[in-house]
């Protein structure tokens, strides 16, 4: 795949080859039977007769754990295929071997007709994943997949996503390894900070915020906001 141009290379040759590439890359996969057969079984559109005869043809039976990840990842799976979705070119995968390195995005469907739910909590699993959580399972969500599913790009931004929004990067970091760590010691060695600087930032944030991250309904608020913060 290459671009030519009389005048010489353009500002965004590359990101037009690159999309060029993933959308030959569907075109390739969908003309293979196996990754046409897992396109099926995930789509809850297709009829249950044709969805029957593609995990037939997958061996699937029972529980079946789905994998989502970057389509330029390492894959080691042969039963999948490559989506093309609203958040761009996704790899889905049928089975219980997960890429190590990540971002990977899993969920587990319980039969059959329980397929298209896991995949479509295996990719917003994936865009949850981050340096700390490489790979995110949809499970270990919990509740919070609920608000995940409700999630719309186009619906007004909630306050507590602008608050957080507003701040900048160092801070947001420093707030996640606060909220996820057992102390403000803990989380202050792993920020190579003294506990009582990290201490001090507490009033900063609680009127930053409008709202005391620390406190148990803070610590709420604040997960369900940087969660939306990252579907956006």
């Amino acid at each position: 795949m290459w671009l030519e141009r009389p005048d010489g290379a353009g500002l965004n040759d590359a990101m037009i080859v690159d999309r060029a590439q993933v959308a030959l890359s569907i075109i390739v996969a969908r003309a293979d039977p196996t990754m046409s057969a897992v396109e099926r079984v995930i789509d809850a559109t297709t009829s249950r007769v044709d969805r029957e005869a593609a995990a037939h043809r997958l061996r699937l039976s029972g529980a079946v754990r789905v994998v989502a990840a970057p389509p330029t990842s390492p894959h080691a799976l042969t039963a999948s295929t490559v989506l093309a979705t609203n958040e761009g070119a996704v790899w889905i995968g049928l089975g219980d071997v997960v890429p190590a390195d990540g971002p990977v995005g899993t969920s587990v469907a319980s039969d059959l007709d329980d397929l298209p739910r896991a995949c479509a909590d295996a990719r917003l699993a994936l865009r949850l994943a981050d340096d700390r959580h490489r790979v995110m399972d949809a499970a270990d969500l919990g509740v919070l997949i609920l608000l995940a599913r409700l999630f719309e790009a186009s619906a007004p931004r909630h306050p507590d996503v602008e608050a957080l929004d507003a701040l900048d990067a160092r801070a947001v970091e420093a707030l996640d390894v606060v909220i996820h760590s057992e102390s403000i010691r803990a989380a202050a060695t792993r920020l190579s900070m003294h506990h009582s600087s990290l201490q001090s930032r507490q009033e900063t944030w609680t009127r930053q915020l409008g709202y005391d991250p620390l406190s148990p309904r803070g610590r709420a608020r604040f997960l369900a906001a940087r969660m939306l913060q990252r579907l956006s």
